[in-house]
């Protein structure tokens, strides 16, 4: 395919092709017309020279047409070339070199650069040596990149964490102990967690990778009198770019000349309309990095990562690299923002108090036991055994083990969590922010509504015209149909059908609001390129911000026609009638005001309203035609079109609600659109709903936006800094905050946020990289999904923990009862371990593993683990175990002996400690059975409890743990005194509720 001459559109015996340069080189211009005419078959040349689009009419004769384009193509890259080498060989004569840039431009460069006169007043934009210059001064074209931390520098700073440290002290404890075993997997404990912190570290640099790509590729410059492509990472301040439609834009700078050049930039907005632009009027007393401050509100500024979709133009470079809107973006990313989460705080909070209470624990147990003259060697053995195994180590571990198990319920529920620590703390939000175009409603421009001069028709529904769903027809009358074939016909969009992965997926190439008109005249019946063959275009004003609307002459069997498409109020001034069910009628103004009633009604509801008007020519039209005809028009009808909520995020915003949850609206859109958006998802109820504009932030200090950000749900025209702020002043109150989103703008927030989520097909690679989770439909309400999980496995952890340091500082305070009594020492360090291996790990992993019990969205009240009725349920806990363990103790002494008795309190303690892991999964309340009736929890019993027997009864495995087979009498005191620890348990707590000292467990609704 031709680099210099490319078709864009296509039918037998008329082809359009995009050439470029040819508008700008007038001297080529006739040239490559008087070669075209040479070929055989050539009917009509036309060139529009505001475009360089040229409109190619020809008779194939006997040649295939594919062969005819082809010869078309290869006459104008050859005339093009020759054009050009001859001005090359031109240029080694004069001694300015070749201006190629033309004159044109070079008065507008000149007027806008006081630092590049010289170059500019010879149209020939920087010399190599000053860009040369220029490059060392600024550097390269290049987004930050961050030199990445060490490995071994995040290994020890993961050694400096307290719960680290406290793992290696307790390894050292269980080295000293001759406990080599529980030593070793205490190590692999801290390497496993080490690991994991580094491999997360690293993250940063997938969104590195995916920064830097954007400087990739090539740009067009003028350099040296020529045009020539050029690495975008060697441009720099003052050069002059070309940019024309499919361009991205490769670094920040201003338009100094423009034809219709309109930019998308929802990278960076979200926002999926293209924006005008036009050439700028800057001042020549500032440079170029002090120009184009506004960046993307700039109504002549262009900014890296946008692209071009329609027109062209060359723009003056201001600002590259870090310099750039990008630039500052990409700072802000890939900083490390390493932060604690709730859950890592709230465990570290409390495990120093439990800690605390341990230690003075086995201090005041060895002291007692020394006082009492016992053993010194035997004592600290036990004591310090008794000590290290009453604090929960392998937490961390049961911890991820819940995490991960969560990780894959969420998978299987179309959400990727990359971070499984995000879970954890999207159980605790109480804020989401959310982008609203992509996230809260699809970023898809869809027909709405539409006025045919009689009648409003409301379409069905709004994903009735959704681009991945075009095969569904439409029903609608034969004015509808008109109307949309007319919007046809004035767009320059196509939608492209492409297979992939077994399903048809539709692509839009051109303009979003083009799109939803053909989509709708798609699901009309109406076959696009039908239509399209049968008019030829004769002549076409492109939309214009000035004219605000598109005119073309269309050319068919019965005649010609001019239909003009854009905004209502220059279209409408130039209506004479309307058509309606009666046929044509005189547009009075009775009409005139029934019609622009409607027109701000649609406006109202925030749609974007189109206006078609149309009128019949002479089939001689001459061409150039559309100027002289712009009057006396036909009013065809309206089309109001919108960007649609997605499927039931209005349920999603309600659930939050219920869950406590606010939901926050940040947009780029106009106030009034965001308003009218935040009504249909059910965000806003009232017409008056404060919206705050991003302008009105910077009045606010931090402290002040703070107490805004209380009140007002609803943020429009918000820059990505903006997003930070708001981000920013949320957390500063205590909130916990979500940030959903899918374009650049978004990704500073959101990887800022206590937790990011991004979409995963709407989603830019960037957003995706940047968050902790990832929704793999774009479905807000997994969201709320995720969020449920999250608190239940919250739940969980706190069930878990609880019933591990319950069971654990049961046995601390039965042992310490024991000494202070006079008692001989309950356990020595092999039975400890037993008690460990029979209660602790898999339970508390059923636990932490386990469905939640509730149906609906738990509530979060409290999320603390230092919560008062947590650390109550605790306490009654630990007391009822230790005292009911001690009695049974203390009198099996009186009748038998101690290693009899011994054996008695280990099996009383695994038995109660079974018989509360129910209890616990019901939160503290009465279970209606003892066992659990999960079956992986009975299997788990059934194994320890057969591990169990074995110990007490298989003599091999009673010497070894020194424990004394039981008679059947004192194994059912046993039993009946754990499940007294039970009732006293269940007695203590319903005083306390009736004393109202105690309240319902934190996590019921």
């Amino acid at each position: 395919m031709s680099e210099t001459a490319t078709v864009i559109h296509e039918l037998p015996g008329r082809i359009r092709v995009r050439v470029k340069w040819i508008h700008v080189r007038q001297n080529e211009q006739a040239t490559v017309l008087r070669a075209l005419r040479e070929l055989p078959g050539m009917v009509r040349l036309e060139l529009n020279t505001l475009t360089g689009n040229l409109l190619i009419l020809f008779q194939q004769g006997e040649n295939r047409q594919d062969h005819v384009v082809k010869s078309i193509l290869s006459t104008i890259e050859d005339t093009l070339r020759t054009t050009e080498n001859s001005h090359a060989d031109t240029s080694k004569e004069m001694s300015g070199g070749t201006v190629t840039l033309p004159f044109k431009y070079a008065q507008t460069a000149a007027a806008h650069l006081s630092v590049d006169r010289g170059c500019a007043e010879r149209g020939c934009g920087l010399s190599t040596q000053e860009a040369k210059e220029r490059l060392r001064q600024y550097g390269e074209n290049r987004l930050p990149l961050l030199r990445d931390t060490p490995w071994w520098k995040h290994v020890l700073k993961q050694g400096q964490d307290g719960m680290t440290l406290l793992l290696l002290g307790l390894a050292g404890l269980s080295f000293v102990s001759k406990r080599t075993a529980e030593g070793s997997a205490l190590l692999i404990v801290i390497m496993v967690n080490s690991v994991v912190t580094v491999l997360q570290q690293h993250r940063s640099g997938r969104d590195k990778r995916t920064l830097a790509a954007m400087t990739d590729g090539d740009a067009i410059v003028f350099r040296d009198g020529r045009r020539e492509h050029l690495a975008k990472e060697l441009l720099v301040p003052g050069d002059l770019v070309w940019l024309e439609e499919g361009i991205q834009v490769p670094a920040d700078g201003e338009l100094i000349e423009s034809h219709h050049l309109a930019c998308d930039e929802s990278l960076l907005t979200g926002e999926p309309l293209a924006i005008e632009k036009n050439a700028a009027a800057l001042s020549a007393k500032t440079t170029v990095r002090e120009q184009n401050p506004d960046g993307v509100t700039s109504a002549s500024g262009v900014v890296m990562g946008s692209f071009v979709v329609r027109g062209n133009g060359v723009m003056l470079v201001t600002q590259t690299g870090s310099e750039t809107v990008m630039g500052k973006i990409a700072k802000g990313l890939v900083e490390p923002t390493l932060v604690e989460t709730p859950l890592q705080r709230s465990v570290s909070r409390f495990s120093r108090a439990v800690v605390t209470t341990i230690g003075l624990s086995t201090a005041l147990l060895i002291l007692v036991g020394i006082l009492r003259k016992e053993r010194v060697g035997p004592l600290l053995l036990s004591a310090l055994s008794i000590g290290a195994s009453a604090i929960p180590e392998g937490l961390p571990v049961l911890i991820g083990i819940a995490l991960t198990a969560g990780v894959r319920r969420m998978q299987a529920r179309k959400a990727l969590v990359q971070k499984p620590s995000a879970l954890e703390t999207l159980g605790r939000s109480t804020v989401i922010c959310s982008d609203k175009t992509g996230t809260l409603t699809k970023n898809e421009m869809t027909v709405r509504v539409l006025f045919d001069g009689t009648h409003v028709r409301v379409l069905p529904d709004l994903d009735v015209l959704s681009t991945s769903d075009m095969d569904q027809p439409l029903r609608a009358s034969g004015h509808v149909v008109n109307l949309l074939t007319k919007a046809v016909l004035c767009s320059n969009a196509e939608w492209v059908e492409a297979e992939r992965d077994g399903k048809t997926e539709w692509t839009l190439r051109g303009d979003a609001t083009e799109g939803a008109l053909l989509a709708a005249a798609c699901r009309a019946g109406i076959a696009l390129r039908e239509i399209r063959a049968k008019y030829a275009r004769l002549d076409e004003r492109p939309f214009e911000s000035e004219r605000q609307r598109m005119s073309v002459i269309c050319q068919g069997f019965s005649g010609s026609e001019l239909i003009v498409k854009g905004a209502i109020e220059p279209i409408f001034a130039r209506c004479a009638f309307y058509q309606s069910e009666d046929g044509l009628c005189e547009l009075d103004d009775a009409n005139r005001a029934r019609i622009l009633a409607i027109a701000n009604d649609f406006s109202r509801e925030a749609y974007r309203v189109i206006c078609l008007a149309y009128r019949p020519l002479p089939h001689d039209v001459p061409a150039r035609a559309v100027d002289e005809n712009e009057e006396n028009l036909i009013f065809l009808g309206l089309v109001g079109m919108e960007d649609p909520p997605r499927e039931h995020v209005e349920q999603g915003i309600r659930a939050c609600r219920d869950a406590g949850i606010r939901v926050l609206m940040m947009t780029g859109d106009h106030p009034e659109t965001a308003r009218a958006t935040a009504r249909k998802i059910g965000l806003s109820t009232s017409q008056a709903e404060r919206v705050l504009v991003g302008s009105e932030l910077t009045e606010y200090s931090d402290e002040a936006l703070q107490r805004v950000c209380l009140d007002v749900s609803i943020f429009a025209r918000v820059t990505p800094q903006d997003k930070l702020r708001i981000v920013a002043a949320l957390k500063a109150t205590g909130h916990v905050v979500v940030m959903t989103g899918d374009g650049v703008n978004d990704a500073l927030a959101i990887r800022h946020a206590d937790v990011g989520i991004a979409m995963g097909q709407s989603g830019t690679a960037l957003a995706r990289e940047a968050s902790s989770i990832t929704l793999v439909d774009d479905d807000f309400n997994a969201i709320i999904r995720a969020v449920d999980e999250g608190r239940g496995i919250l739940g969980n952890i706190r069930r878990a923990l609880g019933y591990l340091l319950s069971g654990n500082l049961g046995e601390i305070l039965f042992s310490l009862l024991s000494v202070l009594f006079g008692l001989p020492l309950p356990f020595v360090p092999i039975q400890i371990l037993l008690i460990n291996l029979l209660t602790d790990a898999a339970p508390t992993l059923t636990l932490l593993v386990r469905p939640k019990r509730h149906a609906g969205m738990l509530r979060v009240r409290e999320a603390d683990l230092n919560d008062r009725n947590f650390l109550t349920q605790l306490v009654v806990r630990a007391l009822s175990i230790g005292f009911s363990t001690f009695l049974l103790y203390r009198s099996l002494l009186l009748r038998v002996a101690p290693r009899i008795a011994q054996s008695a309190s280990l099996t009383t303690l695994v038995l109660v400690q079974w018989f509360q892991v129910e209890s616990w999964h019901h939160d503290g309340a009465a279970p209606q059975r003892i066992l659990p009736r999960q079956r992986s929890m009975q299997g788990v019993l059934a194994v320890s409890f057969a591990a169990l027997i074995g110990a007490l009864y298989i003599p091999p495995l009673a010497a070894l743990t020194g424990l004394q087979p039981l008679s059947l009498g004192i194994f059912f005191a046993a039993v009946t005194t754990a499940y007294a620890a039970q009732l006293l348990h269940g007695g203590i707590m319903q005083c306390l509720r009736h004393l109202k000292i105690s309240s319902t467990p934190s996590l019921q609704h």
